[in-house]
């Protein structure tokens, strides 16, 4: 994990979803998706980003070409538009050099 960040556990499964809904965004629009045993809702599904939010808790994954980013966060922590953006800076990093 990186500085600050805590060990996320997302099973295969879930993460395998979360893949398949970039590759059908009006299903997991419809369907939202488990991470880490939570259901969440879809609020956004637009690739590169799907936005799932479950109460005070959110998610944000972000697609490149070889790699799946995932931010998780809590409203007391930060805000929904702040994990947007923290997903897209890290995948316009990783797509210039190949990911």
């Amino acid at each position: 994990p990186m500085a600050g960040a805590t060990q996320v556990k997302i099973t295969p499964a879930e993460i395998l979803k979360i893949i398949s809904g970039f590759a059908n965004l009006p299903l997991i629009r419809q369907t939202g998706a488990t991470v880490e045993g939570v259901k969440y809702m879809t609020l956004q599904a637009q690739s590169p980003l799907i936005v799932l939010k479950s109460g005070a808790k959110g998610a944000v994954f972000g697609v490149s070409n070889k790699a799946v980013t995932a931010c998780l966060f809590d409203e007391s922590s930060t805000t929904t538009a702040r994990a947007m953006a923290a997903v897209t800076n890290y995948l316009n990093y990783l797509k210039p050099i190949g990911f």
